[in-house]
């Protein structure tokens, strides 16, 4: 998870646009519900 949010700031450091800010927030969000559906199948 913390690697995920390492690659997320990347993203953001990164980003120019507005559009691209939402792009690495959206990516972020889907690797913590995929990360939190797949803790409560185990």
């Amino acid at each position: 998870m913390y690697g995920r949010i390492g690659e997320f700031r990347e993203l953001w450091s990164e980003a120019v646009t507005s559009e691209e800010k939402n792009r690495a927030l959206r990516k972020l969000v889907e690797w913590i519900v995929y990360n939190r559906e797949a803790a409560q199948e185990t």
